[in-house]
């Protein structure tokens, strides 16, 4: 038992020194601001007051940070990272664009408050116009409002990371004289999305019908190290276990050869088996796991 333990150490550094690979995608909101006092036939816009709200949603389970520069002609500033608890908005108006200018800015200043993601928001802005000529309601009796438009994004990075791995071992065995060690990372915190998912091992025995896994039975069964108590794996851990515990957990007898496929329910996972001795003390032949997520 010793020896398998310092095997499975050998493992989870072996496996985490993986490199991440592939571009994950970004997404890109160019909200249009105006703001400020237009003064005719100074300002190229009509005379008024013009001001704009920027609302941002984040509308996942978990905090992110986004980035967010503002951009004029002539002028680029530089990003600054702003966090956002999950299901969390943020927003800011002329005033937090032009700290300095009291109460906005004439004659009046327009641009892109640009904000940079790692996950998918919802962006809106709302912009306000208040003319001279508009003192009093229009005829219909409907009063002029603010106009809310919606940001789309701009997605940098063609190669995103699926939201699940499907890895492949394709040969594994357990004999009398021979066991199989695999080892799944979890690396999704490095792709700037860390999730905690679980793994469902199918085994394809060669010439008998497939067996299944499930994360449940990883813990009931008190199969390997490394899960969560309800199954699952988080960023930065590494889960491994003995072929021979996956077969004992679906009572399956302890002879086999053949592949089996890993479903992990988070992106990027990383493996590697070993296929040894009994006493793990010599090893036969080890290799990394197939990534055919998008062979799917």
């Amino acid at each position: 038992m010793k020896r398998t333990m310092s095997l499975f150490l050998f493992l989870f550094v072996f496996v985490l020194a993986f490199p991440v690979m592939g571009q994950q995608r970004k997404f890109l909101y160019p909200a249009k601001f105006v703001c400020g006092t237009s003064i005719e036939l100074v300002d190229p816009l009509g005379p008024g007051v013009y001001k704009t709200l920027i609302n941002v949603l984040n509308p996942t389970e978990q905090e992110i940070t986004i980035r967010k520069k503002i951009v004029q002609e002539g002028k680029v500033g530089t990003f600054s990272d702003i966090r956002i608890g999950l299901n969390g908005v943020f927003d800011f108006a002329c005033e937090d664009i032009f700290p300095d200018t009291v109460p906005v800015p004439a004659p009046s200043k327009n641009g892109f408050a640009v904000i940079k993601s790692d996950v998918e928001l919802a962006v809106w802005a709302v912009y306000t116009t208040i003319t001279p000529a508009v003192t009093t309601a229009p005829a219909t009796g409907a009063a002029p409002g603010p106009q809310v438009v919606r940001i789309e994004p701009i997605i940098i990075g063609v190669n995103a990371a699926p939201a699940s791995t499907k890895l492949m071992f394709n040969f594994n065995a357990v004999g009398s004289t021979l066991n199989t060690g695999i080892a799944i990372a979890n690396v999704s915190d490095e792709l700037g999305s860390p999730t905690t998912g679980g793994i469902t091992f199918r085994l394809f025995p060669t010439g008998a019908s497939p067996l299944t896994v499930t994360s449940t039975l990883l813990t009931s069964k008190q199969l390997g190290s490394g899960v969560n108590p309800d199954g699952t794996l988080s960023p930065g851990s590494t889960f491994a276990v003995l072929l021979s515990e996956l077969l004992q957990a679906v009572e399956a007898s302890e002879s086999f050869t053949g592949y089996i496929l890993a479903d992990c329910d988070f992106p990027k996972a990383k493996g590697i088996n070993f296929i040894a001795d009994r006493g793990f003390s010599d090893f036969a032949q080890g290799y990394q796991a197939l990534d055919i997520t998008s062979a799917q």
